[in-house]
């Protein structure tokens, strides 16, 4: 659990709760008694990286063309990097069109099925057809040694330094794997405009955890601002002179 989220999940509402109890419930508490600036940890600040359009491209040029699906994966879908590398073809169901994943949320174990999207299907299916006989769904082509041609399991470490590669080549500077997370949060609500809709393929409990992604919204709101109108101009409106409008003070 990160420090943002404890102070979003224990602290602040133990604080709430407090102060519910000395009002409505008279129990005798000074909320002043407590260093609510103390007791919140201090968070790191909060990371919402977004690779530009020309970026992208330039990464998709300098990317090995075999880690090409997996990396959209992550683009398109915005789940964790582990959810599809460790992916195995057992947990793909192409004819319902899921996959079977584990369930994060630690109150529920075991698995949550997805359904997939049609270009996220077509992937899958084409990645299957490449490997046969891998029990993981995404590989990779071994470009040296006598395994040469032969396409083995992407790995963490393997997708890590693929992805680092081609950041380098491409002279894209502080741009994790996991920020391709946050490209598609950001994408999806500028999008949609719907933060409960982002909440929920984000997998996050609180909305709270979304909100770093709501920023994409303040164009609208600007754009919604500058509708509002007044009746100052109206033809109806005669501004008194002056000296009379001083004498009505």
């Amino acid at each position: 659990m990160s420090l943002a989220t404890v102070n979003r999940q224990l602290i602040q509402p133990l604080r709430r709760f407090l102060k519910y109890c000395r009002k409505p419930l008279g129990v005798p508490i000074d909320l002043t008694d407590f260093n609510w600036s103390e007791l919140r940890y201090q968070e790191a600040d909060e990371r919402n990286r977004e690779i530009a359009p020309g970026d992208e491209m330039r990464y998709w040029q300098a990317l090995r063309p075999d880690y090409h699906p997996i990396v959209e994966m992550y683009l398109i879908s915005g789940r964790r990097r582990s959810d599809w590398v460790d992916l195995r073809r057992e947990k793909v169901d192409l004819n319902s069109g899921t996959v079977r994943m584990p369930n994060r949320k630690k109150k529920k174990a075991g698995e949550i099925t997805v359904r997939l999207t049609p270009a996220e299907i077509e992937i899958i299916q084409a990645e299957l057809a490449k490997a046969p006989a891998s029990p993981y769904v995404f590989t990779y082509e071994v470009q040296a040694g006598e395994a040469k041609g032969k396409r083995r399991a992407i790995t963490a470490t393997g997708l890590r330094r693929a992805h680092s590669t081609a950041c380098k080549t491409a002279g894209i500077e502080d741009f994790r794997i996991h920020d391709f997370r946050h490209t598609m949060a950001t994408r999806l609500m500028r999008s949609s405009r719907n933060p409960k809709l982002v909440q929920r393929n984000l997998d996050h409990a609180s909305i709270a955890s979304t909100a770093r992604y709501m920023h994409v919204m303040e164009d609208e709101v600007l754009e919604a601002r500058g509708k509002v109108t007044t009746y100052r101009s109206s033809p109806g409106v005669v501004p008194l002179p002056l000296k009379t409008a001083n004498k009505n003070k």
